[in-house]
Formats: C-alpha cells, structure tokens, sequence
C-alpha cells in the first residue's frame, strides 16, 4: 500500500471518515460536501482509500492544488493499495485499509459518490456522545430518474422530490417501514462505529463471499451487535444519492445472497452470535494482538496477503461462476403491495389525468405563438418532437404521484390511522381518494386550500380549515408543492407534526 497524502492530526480526531474507490468514481462532489461541515474542519478526517494502480485524475488534481496553500486538503489520506485490475475489488480490503490508517474515536464507513448535509459529522459524533454503546446507521434517501447525471449539485429538496423512490412523511420509507427494515434500509449507505470496537472483532470479514457487489460493513455490524452494541438508526440525519451508471453493480462479481442483496454469510453471521471474522486481516489481527501501532509500515504491509491475488482474479471466479442466480424484489414497503385493482384504477385515474396535463399544455404553446421562419412541415415536426417528449415526462412524473400516494396511504395503513383527512385539492387528491379503497384506510373529509362553497370533493365531505382543527383525525397533506407552508399552517391550527402525513 502506498500513500500519496498523509496529513498528520492536528489535533484530536472525532471522525475518521472513509471513503472507497475502485477506479468508478466519475464525481467526487462528497469531498465539497465534507469540506463544509458545521464541525471544526481539524476534529475530522477524511481517509480516500483507492483499490487499484492509481487514484482517479481529478483527485490527483485537487491533492496538487492544495499543496502549499493553508486551506485544509481534500483528503487527509490517499491510501493505494496497487491491486492488479486482473482482479474483482473487495470492499472490506479497503474498509480494513481505512481501518488501519484511522485517527479518530470514531470511524465512518460511508458511500464515497453521496451527498451529505452540513450536520453530517456534528450528527455522527452527537450520536455516540448521547449513547456511547452503539453501531450508528444513516440511511439513504436515492433518487433514480436520470436527469441529475452527470452530477449537478441538487438540493436536497430536488433529489428527495420527483424521482425519489424511498421518502415519504419527511424521512426515508425505510425508517419508517416494520413490515422488512432490513431490505428497505440501506445497510451499506454509511456505518459507524467506535475504533476501538472495530478492532476487537477483528475489523471486516476478508471472507471471499464479500468479493464484489454484494457486500457492505452491515457485516460488522452484526458481529458488533452480537458482542453488545446497540445498533441505532440515526433519525434526523440522512445521505442523499443520485442516479448514475453503474449504481446496482453492473458487470461485478456477486457472492452469495439471500436473492435481494443481503449477504448470506452476513446475515448468516447475525443468527448465530459470532463476534470474530470467518477470515481476519493480517493488519487488523496486529492490531488487535498489540503487535502494532496505528500506522506503522509493517501493518501497511501486512495489509494485502499473497492469497488475495491468487483467489480473486476475474477470469478464474468468471469461468468458475454458475448461472446467475434470479433476484427477487425487496419485499413491498409496509408490507402493502399494490394489487391488480389498484393498478387498473391507476390506468383508469392515468388517461384523463394525461388529458388534463395535454391541455394546459396546449394552452400554454397557443400563447407562445407560432414557430418564425419555419416551413408547415418543420413546424409540424417540431410540434411531434415536443409532444413525445412531454409525455415522456409527464408519464415520469405521474408514476412518481401515485406511488407516493400509495406509499403514504400504505404507511398510515401500517400505523392503524384508518381514518384519514385530506388538506388540499387538485390531482393528489383525487389519486388518494382513488386508492385509498384498495387499503384499510377511509378518507372521510377533505379540507381544500380555498373554500368555494361546493359540499363535496371526490365523494368526500368538504370541511373548512375552521372544523379541521376541532377534528383529532390524521391528517395527509395531500400536495406535491409548498408542503412547508402546508405544515406551517397546520401547526398554527395547533395540528401537531406527529398527527401528519406528508407525500414527501
């Protein structure tokens, strides 16, 4: 292993975040949000650990920039751990490597193309001063439609907006779901846990059932649990991960799972109450022994034995491998999946709904006006261009609709609120009242935003903001826009948070 950055501590370290490559990173925009936290740049470090010959170009780039300058560098260790590209990555090697390296009371194992929020540290080191015991999860709310790639640094209002497939009433679906947290939360997003735990059970399993895809620290944290740590789910601070090529492990080598990419060793691990690895690391073993010190080059160079080239070259594992095995789905969230007649009364809300969208968009073009300098021909071209392409996005946006009311529909189904009312009008409505006959939920009024006089919406009672507040029914905000100014006016109602549902 080589290190082409080693920043020595100028102070204490609260935080050694790690963070992983295997020549795939195109963006390093998780170094911008890093590089802006709220806690003191010094009390936290960034280890970069690079699998293969040479870290990636920008990187090498930012390291150069940095130097002779005073402000703080974009990494405080590169680690290269100069593996041959003949073979498959093994993400505990680096995880271990950054374990060696680390500085800190506390290391993060986090995913090194997220975005993370100002609070990010301050929350990790919040968290272990409130409960010392504990392994600490964030997890991750992903966005997958593919307008964010190549990164361009969205809010997090956007990436947890339309595209967004696991949030729902403010947090992310897993967080929230009790039918199966353990495949709706994402257990490999970023893990912490303290030093000094890490080294007791021997740091990550180097197993080669966690060579490629399907592995992650979650396996650590099993084996921490079964040696008495708590493992917490932090409840207000999350990573936020946008779509781009690659993400599910495209053209990797996948050890053996349970079908819905949990590893079957480590959840193996988890049942039967081992605390130490299947196969520990030379370095980590040194460590734990007291045979060395954070650091030293002889754990440096015990960090990759011989056997790991031999064991975890692609074409050997490739013409070796069986026939890929057939996944099945994460198990639906909230244990509510969406039915046959829910999925027709969809189809049936979907064409007038697509109707109403296509003519308040024509509106809009006849207010534009014609096409200057075009011939009939062009401008009927033009005008067939332009409508393939709305309805390719107006047909994204409405999938996103109603799987968010589903999804919220689902959830008050979950928590026993059977008897729900709506605040707002407009599409969303309408969808919630639609579906909501296909779970144990009635909607039994609707307050609108404005009052016109009419007594019924959608078959359901209209009451006035007046009468809801003297209602103790669930609320669901039923609005894809504006939902703080929604939360704001309930609040002044004197409707509490914990009495709200919201579709974002």
């Amino acid at each position: 292993m080589r290190l082409i950055v080693n920043q020595p501590p100028r102070g204490q370290i609260d935080v050694s975040v790690v963070l992983l490559d295997w020549s795939c990173r195109e963006s390093l925009h998780v170094l911008d949000y890093l590089a802006d936290q709220t806690a003191d740049r010094w009390s936290y470090e960034i280890i970069w650990v690079e699998y293969y010959d040479e870290p990636c170009e920008p990187l090498l780039k930012r390291i150069e920039s940095a130097r002779g300058t005073q402000e703080p560098p974009p990494v405080d260790i590169c680690a290269v751990l100069d593996m041959d590209r003949s073979l498959y990555h093994h993400k505990h090697l680096m995880f271990n490597a950054g374990l060696v390296l680390a500085n800190g009371r506390i290391v993060c194992f986090a995913d090194s193309d997220a975005i993370v929020r100002r609070t990010f540290i301050e929350s990790i080191v919040g968290a272990f001063e409130r409960t010392p015991g504990i392994v600490l999860h964030l997890d991750e709310a992903r966005n997958n439609h593919p307008s964010y790639y190549p990164f361009r640094y969205p809010s997090i209002d956007d990436v947890t907006g339309f595209g967004c497939i696991n949030w729902v009433n403010g947090t992310t679906a897993g967080l929230l779901d009790k039918a199966d947290p353990l495949h709706s939360r994402n257990y490999g997003a970023c893990m912490a846990a303290l030093h000094r735990d890490l080294i007791e059970i021997g740091g990550a399993d180097m197993h080669i059932d966690y060579l490629g895809h399907i592995c992650g620290p979650y396996e650590m944290t099993f084996r921490l649990a079964n040696a008495g740590r708590r493992e917490v789910w932090h409840d207000s601070e999350w990573l936020y991960h946008v779509w781009h090529p690659g993400q599910a492990g495209t053209d990797n080598y996948c050890g053996p799972d349970d079908g819905m990419q949990m590893s079957a060793r480590a959840l193996a691990c988890r049942h039967s109450g081992s605390v130490m690895p299947s196969v520990e690391n030379p370095a980590v073993q040194m460590l734990r022994t007291g045979q060395g010190n954070r650091g030293d080059p002889e754990l440096l160079d015990a960090l990759v034995a011989p056997q790991y080239g031999r064991n975890w070259c692609r074409d050997a594992l490739d013409a070796a491998s069986r026939s890929p095995v057939r996944r099945k789905s994460p198990g639906p969230l909230f244990g509510r999946s969406i039915g046959l007649g829910a999925r027709l009364r969809m189809l049936l809300l979907g064409g007038p709904l697509v109707w109403r969208q296509l003519k308040v968009k024509r509106r809009a073009a006849a207010r534009s006006g014609p096409y200057p300098d075009a011939s009939p021909p062009a401008r009927w071209l033009r005008k067939l261009r332009a409508l393939a392409s709305f309805l390719g996005r107006i047909l994204a946006f409405d999938k996103y609709w109603f799987r968010q009311c589903w999804l919220a529909l689902a959830y008050a189904a979950q928590e026993e609120k059977d008897r729900l009312v709506l605040c707002g009008q407009g599409e969303a409505a309408r969808i919630l009242c639609a579906l909501s006959a296909y779970l144990p939920v009635t909607i039994t009024h609707i307050c609108p935003v404005q009052h016109e006089g009419a007594k019924r919406m959608f078959g359901r009672q209209i009451i006035s903001w007046e009468e809801l507040a003297e209602m103790d029914a669930t609320v669901l905000a039923a609005t894809f826009v504006d939902v703080p100014a929604y939360l704001d006016r309930l609040k002044e109602l004197g409707i509490g948070r914990d009495r709200i549902i919201t579709l974002q």
